[in-house]
């Protein structure tokens, strides 16, 4: 199965608007990321094969697009926006990537602003 993450296709005159820095403090309790140490035994389980091909081939960011689709996946952004950055790294110039990281840090705003549930826990 492919395990590349579903995507907006942009035309190409819409691409260069994609060249623009962004920062996310991903230490901030808006949206957290969720330490190794906790997540869930399903998603460790989903993540070994992409932890091992990472060791194998360090320059390869192809392992680093799976573990960031699993968290996407599990609902886990900012988990998932710390993996696209170290891909972003690796792919400088891939738009998709830029595009992916810009969806995120949008759906990680809205996830912020969302109200809360009484007694609901993050």
């Amino acid at each position: 199965s492919c395990m590349l993450p579903v995507m907006l296709r942009v035309s190409v005159a819409s691409q260069q608007s994609y060249g623009a820095m962004r920062t996310r403090d991903l230490d901030s309790s808006e949206v957290p990321v969720v330490a190794r140490d906790q997540l869930p035994a399903s998603i460790l389980a989903d993540l070994v094969p992409f932890e091992k091909a990472a060791v194998q081939s360090s320059d390869d960011p192809s392992p680093l697009v799976g573990m960031a689709t699993v968290f996407e996946r599990a609902g886990l952004l900012a988990n998932a926006y710390e993996v696209y950055s170290k891909v972003q790294a690796k792919w400088p110039g891939v738009i998709w990537v830029k595009s992916k990281l810009e969806e995120l840090d949008q759906l990680m705003a809205t996830k912020a602003k969302a109200p809360k549930a009484p007694g609901a826990h993050r």
